[in-house]
């Protein structure tokens, strides 16, 4: 008999290609048969190829699970889907979240000393770069005469809290309002009633779906990214706003909301249920100089380079990974 330490392979069961169910029994196959040292779920945690994976992997792999949900995200946080979900949880041996909001929601889950490493999302950081190049480009250009723009990307649905928006806009004083844009970009259920609601609106603009190519673009033309959800977990239209230097004013209830701004440094963080911080956020991004507000975008840029870019992010994430669960010795006969 002799002890074997395996060459650490990584398995990921988040896939879900060729089933609608979300049942994919290569993955499961793959767990069982290869014995990865490694094997980490992302999405759902009750979808059947994660559960199957689960109980499919043998003693010599770790089995995490990637999630990015937390409580105020969470529709059934107890009952009988909680207390589901509490059971899954506490079968894994350890978890990675993009966020400390998932992170602590986690460990409530399972118990205070779980293992959580840290694993954002991110995006593809150059290309949202390029928007800032384009932005000082045509701010040269226009010798600071186009109006300030706010922006929003999402999907047009009530979680977003897109007419709260809207209406906060509305709220600013006229003669204000006559001199900046709001533009929307995205599709949704809630685009024919925001149509209706903004036709006399001529300084807001729906834009609809917009390919990469064109929502990239868009960033360059705008001064300030808004977005002012609940229940989001993660947005990744935040990430991509920061990398394309943008000053942020993000909800509280927007999961990485808490990563991507410092106060009084690249934008706001503001209770949306409270319209007076709303309008008090808006006043300011729409009132501060031009100079401030380049400062702003600047230090977003500094705040995505340093904790959701690519390289560093997947060089951390190893290193965390190879020293809190390291490779397990695998018996084998001569």
């Amino acid at each position: 008999m002799r002890s074997a330490r395996p060459t650490p392979r990584i398995a990921q069961t988040a896939s879900s290609s060729g089933s609608h169910l979300h049942l994919n029994p290569t993955k499961v196959r793959t767990v069982r048969t290869d014995a990865p040292t490694w094997t980490i779920s992302g999405g759902s945690w009750f979808t059947p190829t994660m559960l199957l994976a689960r109980v499919a992997r043998r003693g010599n792999s770790w089995f995490l699970l990637w999630s990015e949900g937390h409580l105020d995200a969470a529709y059934h946080a107890s009952g009988i889907v909680g207390a589901a979900r509490k059971v899954v949880h506490q079968r894994y041996d350890g978890f990675a979240a993009p966020n400390e909001r998932p992170a602590s929601f986690l460990r409530m889950q399972t118990g205070h000393t779980s293992l959580v490493l840290r694993l954002p999302n991110t995006v593809d950081e150059e290309t949202f770069k390029h928007a800032a190049k384009n932005r000082r480009e045509l701010d040269l250009a226009s010798e600071g005469q186009q109006p300030r723009t706010l922006l929003l990307v999402s999907r047009l649905q009530n979680r977003k809290r897109v007419h709260e928006t809207v209406a906060a806009f509305r709220r600013l004083p006229q003669h204000s309002r006559q001199q900046v844009r709001l533009v929307i970009a995205g599709e949704g259920p809630e685009r024919a009633a925001l149509v209706s609601s903004t036709q006399f609106e001529p300084n807001i603009k729906l834009a609809g779906q917009l390919s990469t190519d064109q929502i990239t673009k868009l960033y360059g033309e705008v001064d300030g990214f808004i977005l002012l959800s609940r229940r989001d977990p993660n947005p990744l239209s935040a990430i991509e706003a920061a990398f394309a230097s943008l000053p942020l004013l993000l909800s509280h209830e927007v999961g990485n909301s808490e990563e991507l701004v410092e106060a009084g440094r690249n934008g706001w963080v503001i209770d949306a249920n409270d319209p007076g911080q709303v309008d008090q956020a808006l006043q300011e991004f729409f009132t501060v100089s031009d100079t401030e507000l380049r400062h702003m975008g600047d230090a977003s840029l500094r705040i995505a380079e340093r904790s959701f870019s690519r390289q560093e992010v997947a060089a951390s994430f190893l290193s965390q990974l190879i020293e809190t669960f390291p490779p397990k010795r695998a018996v084998s006969n001569d």
